[in-house]
């Protein structure tokens, strides 16, 4: 018989900054179409690049945006047995 042990604690998620990375890179994409901007530092960046989009194809109206954020879990405490 194998005999184990459970072990609880509260556990915790918060966003990190990865060095050498933005907090939180934007990336819009065309619903008419797959392209996209590519992830961007700044949201100004995405939006340009949609207008340009819109502009050479004026049927191509509607974006989604996708956030890219870097999160971690971790134990808020001692685990206790």
């Amino acid at each position: 018989m194998t005999r184990s042990a459970m072990r609880f604690t509260r556990w915790k998620i918060t966003s990190v900054k990865v060095p050498g990375n933005p907090l939180v890179t934007h990336e819009l994409h065309c619903a008419a179409c797959t392209k996209s901007s590519g992830p961007c530092a700044e949201i100004g960046t995405a939006l340009d690049w949609a207008m340009r989009h819109s502009g050479a194809n004026p049927d191509h109206t509607g974006y989604r945006e996708i956030a890219h954020r870097h999160w971690k879990t971790s134990p808020e405490g001692p685990i206790t047995p």
